[in-house]
């Protein structure tokens, strides 16, 4: 049984909230996130928190997303430690909540691009693109 990094425990918990036909597709969604700088432990914590993922699609749902984390400065080890524990961004539209989430707090936040990362990972990220971000403009 591959427990994708997992206790045990944690493997069994995972794999009553999921069933798949093959390992194929997980086997990519792991692969894909190693690509991108994750650890076991970064691996293991996503997917305790949101075992769906291994589902997904890894080059249309989950590429797009690292890809464009990546374009905006943060590297591997910035991906991985605040997907890894900011797991609803994953979950997020990349096109209709990301990116125009981005831009604002850009906007809102920035005076200097050097800033991109910091900015991500104090609001963006740590608010996990919560639906109404108003309270900004106060």
């Amino acid at each position: 049984m591959n427990s994708c990094g997992l206790s045990l425990e944690s493997a069994i918990a995972v794999s009553e909230k999921i069933q798949f036909q093959s390992p194929e597709r997980p086997d990519l969604v792991l692969a894909l996130l190693r690509n991108y700088g994750f650890s076991k432990t970064n691996n293991s914590n996503l997917i305790r928190k949101r075992p769906w993922l291994l589902l997904s699609h890894p080059h249309n749902i989950l590429l797009p997303k690292l890809e464009f984390f990546r374009s905006i400065g943060l590297s591997s080890s910035e991906l991985a430690r605040t997907l890894s524990s900011e797991t609803t961004l994953l979950t997020r539209s990349l096109e209709n909540k990301i990116i125009p989430t981005y831009e604002f707090l850009k906007s809102v936040l920035l005076s200097d691009e050097k800033e991109d990362c910091y900015c991500l990972e104090t609001h963006y990220m740590v608010r996990s693109l919560i639906p109404n971000v108003a309270y900004l403009k106060e």
